[in-house]
């Protein structure tokens, strides 16, 4: 094993917000490029693939590309959330309210990805954090000196690789438990529906109990 160094966020990665969409006169329209805000990143890390807001096409916005891998990261209202870009939104824009984090060279991005998505990051996200009303926020240069340890590129490989394994059963398990309770759902409405007879509830409950074991 090689020897790890702690570093900061900063020394691995180009942090960069999103643009304020009055600032720079950008308008809203109905055909434009999606731009992800902080409700269009999921409680799970996944970005909402059809984005409320879209706005015009401008030359001056092209430093708010996202790109594939890149990190975005909530600034306020849930200070330390994550997602990773994926294909679908490459080319998108992100508002303000987002950092983009990028990784530098020789850095594996879902390594990143992973360590900030990690109890001990998201510990120092929330001492970092400001904010007393309830909306609380993280700056860029706390962020930034956000402290992580570094694994060499090999180490950085393999960590990923078992960290994308352990979230793909997680994402497996969570769509076992979703379609469950879907079928629950849908169940006690057949079961207890207001109209039921006596007579026929019981070859419905039969019908009901083959279908919830298939």
């Amino acid at each position: 094993m090689t020897s790890w160094a702690m570093v900061r966020l900063e020394d691995v990665s180009t942090l960069q917000p999103g643009f304020a969409r009055r600032r720079h006169s950008a308008e809203t329209v109905s055909d434009g490029i999606p731009l992800v805000r902080p409700p269009d990143i999921g409680a799970h890390g996944e970005i909402n693939g059809a984005p409320e807001w879209q706005v015009a096409e401008s030359a001056a916005l092209e430093r708010y590309r996202l790109e594939v891998d890149d990190i975005l990261c909530i600034r306020t209202g849930r200070p330390g959330a994550t997602a990773v870009v994926t294909e679908l939104q490459s080319g998108w824009l992100y508002s303000d309210t987002l950092f983009r984090i990028r990784a530098r060279s020789g850095i594996d991005p879902r390594y990143l990805a992973h360590y900030l998505a990690s109890p001990s990051a998201q510990q120092q996200i929330a001492m970092r954090a400001h904010g007393t009303t309830g909306i609380r926020s993280i700056t860029g240069r706390d962020l930034a000196g956000l402290h992580l340890p570094l694994a060499g590129p090999d180490e950085q490989r393999e960590i990923v690789a078992v960290m994308n394994a352990v979230t793909e059963k997680i994402a497996v398990h969570r769509q076992i438990v979703e379609t469950a309770t879907e079928l629950r759902t849908a169940m006690a409405t057949r079961l207890f529906a207001a109209e039921a007879d006596s007579g026929s509830t019981s070859g419905r409950a039969g019908t009901a109990f083959t279908e919830a074991r298939r």
